[in-house]
């Protein structure tokens, strides 16, 4: 079940990006937004296993 919470976790974080980017209008701030983002999930990916 715990693996199943951080998967959750991961989308919500992912839907809440994407969010925030579309609100975004400068294409600098998309970039550093995406790159944070897949930063973040890289983490969580890593240190799950």
């Amino acid at each position: 079940m715990n693996h199943f919470a951080e998967y959750i976790f991961m989308l919500l974080i992912i839907v809440i990006g994407i969010f925030i980017v579309k609100k975004v209008t400068s294409c600098l701030f998309k970039i550093i937004i995406a790159v944070v983002f897949v930063a973040i999930l890289a983490w969580l990916y890593l240190s799950s296993n």
